[in-house]
């Protein structure tokens, strides 16, 4: 049982971990914990101002995340054991790992464009594309990216193929009544 405000949680790819967010010390801040759910106390893995979702990397040895603060924001890489953090000069949400955990793709929301990264470069790859996106998720065949898309009106689902960054298929019916 996770006390306090806690948010956010993702469960790692072999099931032994849970990463979540938290209020850090003075509430100003947001932190990353880690906890080994065999036991033991959770670990302080990333501590910024703002944190928007966690995504483990397919081999749960990281997790990305969205970050910022006054000066710098962007997508992070964070160890899952804590330690040294990569920021990336990109930003970005939502995002996904892509299968082999080579790369992710993320919503770059001030152009309205599907990015794809390079984990190792950080430099952007070919293949980016057009959408307004609320989420995101990599098929586990690398062949598939499959969004949660949004107009000024109507939410909608695609499933665009990353063959050519073509959309296969958009005509998904969305209800967006709340139960």
């Amino acid at each position: 049982t996770f006390r306090g405000n806690v948010h956010q949680p993702a469960i790692s790819p072999d099931g032994q971990h849970i990463a979540y967010v938290e209020a850090g010390e003075d509430d100003l801040s947001r932190v990353i914990m880690v906890q080994d759910l065999a036991g033991g106390a959770p670990v302080k893995v990333f501590e910024d101002e703002t944190i928007f979702g966690i995504r483990w990397s397919p081999d749960g040895s990281e997790l990305l995340t969205f970050a910022y603060n006054d000066t710098v924001p962007g997508i992070v890489l964070v160890p899952r054991a804590g330690g040294s953090v990569r920021r990336y000069r990109i930003s970005g949400h939502p995002f996904a790992w892509s299968p082999d955990g080579d790369r992710f793709a993320l919503h770059d929301y001030l152009r309205d464009r599907v990015l794809f990264v390079d984990k190792i470069s950080g430099d952007t790859l070919p293949g980016s594309f057009e959408a307004m996106v609320w989420d995101m998720e990599w098929s586990p065949d690398g062949q598939l990216l499959a969004l949660a898309e949004y107009t000024d009106t109507d939410p909608f689902l695609t499933l665009y193929s990353l063959a050519d960054s073509s959309k296969i298929r958009s005509d998904f019916p969305v209800n967006v009544e709340r139960v």
